[in-house]
């Protein structure tokens, strides 16, 4: 690694030691993706900005926000071989796309990227007969991003519902099986992601066979 990534890794690891122990476990998972060698100083940002703004945050499912957009973008970058930058930073801040701080996006990090988190949010614009329609390149993009973004979501978020006791399963089941409904509409589109989805859910599934009703 050259000595500018490595300045750059250091200042983002200075500070208190509880951001210090958030930022060792993302740069683990990057690592473990081989994506630590090829990120440039945008996803650099990107990553600082995800874990000051996302410090101690949880879904509704009690996901820690900050794990969830890391696992994302890596599942991204090693299952679906997406190498698209903007795709990547899009992926990383999409969970705070319903924050207080969601109207900075555009302004730190550009129009592109903000329009590909707000397609990952309309899985009916998403689906093949719509895309088809498109004649729009820009378009085309913005909607694969956001297939690719809304994938990457539900392999990563079944992934941690999986290996949380404590999720509120019931409501975690009904929000998949609309989910199911939603993504049959592109189907097919993105092979090795649908295949991260499936393994995922076949897990979550088997643990919800295995859960007593009255949970």
């Amino acid at each position: 690694m050259d000595l500018p990534r490595l300045v750059t890794l250091h200042n983002l690891t200075a500070g208190s030691g509880s951001k210090l122990r958030k930022f060792n476990r993302i740069l683990i998972l990057w690592n473990q993706s081989i994506l630590l060698m090829n990120m440039t100083g945008n996803l650099l940002e990107t990553i600082r900005f995800a874990t000051d703004q996302m410090n101690g945050e949880v879904d509704s499912f009690g996901t820690p926000k900050l794990n969830l957009a890391i696992d994302m973008a890596s599942l991204l970058w090693q299952a679906g071989e997406v190498r698209d930058q903007k795709t990547l930073i899009a992926a990383i801040l999409s969970p705070l796309a319903d924050s207080d701080i969601q109207a900075v996006i555009p302004q730190i990090f550009g129009d592109k990227v903000w329009s590909y988190i707000q397609a990952s949010l309309r899985p009916e614009q998403l689906e093949v007969p719509y895309f088809q329609r498109l004649a729009m390149d820009s378009e085309r993009e913005k909607l694969t991003a956001g297939r690719q973004i809304l994938l990457a979501f539900w392999a990563t978020t079944l992934t941690h519902w999986s290996r949380n006791p404590e999720v509120p399963k019931a409501e975690a089941m009904t929000r998949w099986e609309h989910a199911q409904t939603q993504l049959k509409g592109f189907a097919g589109t993105h092979p090795h992601l649908d295949k991260m989805v499936q393994a995922a859910a076949e897990e979550w599934n088997s643990i919800m066979s295995s859960t007593p009703q009255s949970s």
